[in-house]
């Protein structure tokens, strides 16, 4: 009953509308495939849906091939076209780091967590599958990262003070947040550090999430500001 309550929960959630941060994303001089352009030689290869990251589509585009770069190269099912089960999952970024994903699926009175680390830097080249891991989720483990979520949600209806621009040039991780429920996808991102300190919620479920996969070679990635 519960984990029913956590579905409920989550799929009422639903993040901000606003484009935060329409700008590029911090992969330097790499660029990605393009998969999400319209005419990728296998559709499913792109796995972010239009208008992300900006209405511009020439501002969205190379960022949606990024993502889109690694979640297939951590060899990831598509969340944005599968819509199946209750799922959350983190995709992070450090420039200078290796790509991580964290994926938290929810069943029965539990769940588990699924683990990808890639060879290559979040802000360059993201290279190939590296290590995968699994860990176990409970039923609590899973309502802590619906909670966070509803936190999130709270945090993006409040006032929002004037921010500059995005810190690209100065170095960070960049986060891109999806979860699926009762057949609904949603998604968030953003960049830390930031000037407001947004996206705190996320980010400390995401490093919940990473804890309970206990990949010795992921514990970077909770020391991510």
């Amino acid at each position: 009953m519960r984990v029913l309550v956590a579905f409920v929960l989550l799929s009422q959630w639903k993040p901000s509308e606003e484009i935060v941060d329409p700008v590029q994303p911090p992969h330097g001089p790499y660029r990605p495939p393009r998969l999400c352009d319209g005419k990728p030689l296998v559709p499913e290869m792109c796995f972010v849906p239009p208008r992300t990251f900006s209405p511009d589509p020439e501002q969205d585009l190379p960022s949606r091939d990024l993502i889109s770069t690694v979640l297939g190269r951590a060899e990831e099912p598509n969340l944005w076209k599968s819509r199946e089960g209750a799922v959350i999952r983190c995709t992070i970024l450090p420039t200078t780091m290796h790509p991580v994903v964290i994926r938290a699926s929810a069943s029965g009175t539990g769940g588990a967590v699924a683990l990808k680390i890639l060879s290559g830097e979040g802000g360059y080249a993201v290279g190939d599958l590296l290590r995968s891991s699994t860990g176990k989720l409970s039923a609590s483990d899973w309502r802590s990262s619906v909670g966070l979520l509803a936190e999130q949600r709270r945090e993006d209806a409040s006032p929002k003070p004037e921010r500059s621009e995005h810190l690209v040039s100065t170095g960070g991780t960049w986060w891109f947040v999806e979860y699926v429920a009762q057949g609904k996808y949603g998604h968030w991102e953003f960049w830390r550090p930031n000037e407001d300190n947004r996206g705190s919620p996320l980010a400390k479920m995401c490093k919940q999430l990473v804890r309970l996969a206990k990949e010795p070679s992921a514990v970077f990635v909770l020391e991510l500001k």
